[in-house]
């Protein structure tokens, strides 16, 4: 064999041993498999298998928090023009994933996409599209299409043996924060720990892998503390879908219902919820609507609808004699 095709095949083991360190979240083995071979490959003008690596180190980027990092790496990717569908799907099921969790869009036309990019019962390639797109459908609101979803996928996978990529799919069909599964298969990954209702470890594993996302969801199968912290790196990494499903989860270990909330808006003297509050306190310190949505990860919009309300209840006709009422009602509060 020839140099050339020597290298080839060096570019092409090096591209699908990243690419498999990136299926089975192995984040610190995976970042030097990357720079290793991304760096083979660019020594020997081997751009597509150089995109191979490129493009599973943005999923390690993603699993690791740095969700900046990790988009930027996959928009290297798929605006190189001329590229083979292959190397792109790790940087669409990224820069999907990302979306999703942020509460942006569009998100399923990227999917659709990977999933097109693959043979459809390679798992290896597309068990983390059905992964993503169950993921994506739990974030938006949809629990029914989040296990249809996973479903499609672990058909693929009940032929396989891999707990890593069936497990991903696993998850999803459980759900984050529902009952213990039973099951028979050793837990050995932290996705088999999360539906087998040890979220502590699997929380520990995931933090032990560096995943602080992973280890959040894990979390959210946990008591009201554990929930409280998912709630807290949620936040912290901007995933404002994830932070919503974190808020339903905490509401119902708290037991609330509706009475309950209607309970706590006739405790206050001016029939103001408990978000109207929160607002009537920030316009107090001169937010603008776009900060408070920012702060609470809730839309410009839904903002300004509560502001029309608190201006409602009040009795008052802008935000200025609005807040003004509240900078007195904080004051006399504080004394």
């Amino acid at each position: 064999m020839s140099a050339e095709g020597t290298a080839e095949l060096g570019g092409l083991a090096g591209g699908f041993i990243c690419w498999a360190a990136a299926a089975h979240a192995d984040v610190h083995r995976a970042e030097r498999y990357v720079g290793e071979s991304a760096t083979f490959c660019r020594a020997h003008q081997l751009d597509t298998f150089e995109m191979l690596a490129v493009g599973a180190g943005a999923r390690i980027d993603a699993y690791r928090g740095e969700w900046v990092r990790a988009a930027a790496a996959a928009e290297n990717v798929l605006t190189r023009p001329g590229l083979s569908p292959l190397p792109r799907i790790w940087p669409l099921i990224t820069v999907a994933i990302l979306r999703a969790r942020r509460g942006q869009q569009p998100v399923m036309p990227l999917l659709d996409e990977a999933l097109a990019s693959g043979e459809p019962d390679d798992l290896l390639r597309i068990g983390a599209v059905w992964a993503a797109r169950a993921e994506a459908a739990w974030l938006a609101g949809d629990d029914h299409a989040a296990r249809a979803e996973a479903e499609k996928g672990l058909e693929i996978t009940r032929a396989h043996l891999d707990p890593w990529l069936g497990g991903h799919l696993l998850r999803w069909t459980h759900l984050p924060g529902s009952p213990p599964a039973a099951t028979t298969a050793s837990p050995v990954t932290p996705y088999l720990m999360e539906i087998t209702g040890d979220w502590q470890a699997a929380a520990e594993a995931w933090t032990r892998r560096g995943c602080p996302y992973d280890a959040a969801i894990a979390q959210l199968g946990g008591d009201i503390p554990a929930v409280e912290a998912a709630l807290g790196t949620f936040r912290q990494l901007g995933a404002r879908a994830a932070v919503d499903r974190a808020r339903q989860r905490l509401a119902t270990l708290r037991g609330r219902s509706v009475y309950g909330r209607r309970a706590d808006t006739r405790a206050d003297p001016h029939g103001l919820t408990r978000r109207e509050r929160e607002i009537r306190e920030l316009l107090a310190c001169g937010h603008s609507d776009a900060d408070i949505a920012n702060s609470l990860f809730i839309s410009q919009r839904t903002v300004n609808n509560h502001v029309r309300a608190i201006l409602s209840k009040l009795g008052v006709h802008n935000r200025t004699q609005a807040a003004t009422y509240a900078c007195q009602h904080l004051t006399e509060r504080q004394h």
